[in-house]
């Protein structure tokens, strides 16, 4: 329960970094006439009493939240399998016993290769460059391998 808290956290804490990063890019510079520097957005302000009415197209603004949003998502989604696949090695490395391994391999295998077409469509989704792909795509495949060594690692001291 407090992982699930915890990466409900995360995912909030960077939604609402990223979204208010982009939004501050996004501002118009200041210029003598605010219904130009809205676009498209067709707003009429009124600075001298505070408020402004028009319509806004909500579709143009909302592409970048979008990708934004699946951006975040795909790096928590990262982040946890990252640290679940970890965690995953070392259990298997450790575990000396053929009749534990073979079915945490099974399973491992499963387990892995649903996560790996989840996290592929997210990435696809959130549209990141070649190269944070890559090391996305690195990362998920390494951190298994990596835990299993680790716990190797452990029984060898042990």
């Amino acid at each position: 329960m407090m992982s699930a808290i915890g990466t409900l956290m995360v995912d909030c804490v960077a939604s609402s970094y990223f979204t208010r990063l982009h939004l501050n890019k996004a501002q118009p510079e200041e210029s003598g006439d605010e219904e130009k520097a809205a676009g498209e957005a067709h707003v009429h302000t009124h600075a001298t009493h505070g408020h402004s009415h028009g319509i806004v197209d909500s579709s143009a603004g909302s592409a970048p939240s979008q990708l934004i949003r699946h951006r975040v998502i795909t790096q928590v989604l990262e982040l946890g399998i990252v640290v679940h696949s970890v965690i995953i090695g070392v259990s298997l490395g450790a575990s000396s016993s053929p009749k534990t391994i073979k079915p945490l391999v099974a399973a491992l295998s499963f387990h892995q290769f649903f996560e790996g077409i989840g996290l592929g469509g997210c990435i696809t989704q959130a549209k990141f460059k070649t190269k944070t792909i890559v090391t996305m795509g690195l990362f998920f495949s390494l951190t298994t391998p990596v835990g299993i060594a680790v716990g190797l690692r452990h029984i060898k001291c042990v």
